[in-house]
């Protein structure tokens, strides 16, 4: 895919504790092309908002997602 965007309309912090954190995201994929073996160019089509629940988990002073959720 070439030139594709991604934006996030919300993100809150729904839990978080020692080690780790559980966000609520709400994105959208913006405009984007798809291109196939052969170099051609295809629109995809447009997106809807959609929530994620994200869980974070501290491994070895790092942030590392543990799972992602449709919420």
């Amino acid at each position: 895919m070439d030139g594709v965007a991604t934006s996030y309309q919300v993100v809150a912090v729904k839990r978080s504790a020692a080690g780790s954190a559980t966000l609520l995201v709400v994105d959208r994929l913006g405009h984007a092309v798809a291109r196939d073996d052969s170099g051609h160019h295809v629109a995809l089509p447009n997106d809807h908002p959609t929530r994620h629940r994200i869980t974070l988990r501290l491994v070895g002073g790092a942030w590392l997602i543990a799972s992602v959720e449709s919420a």
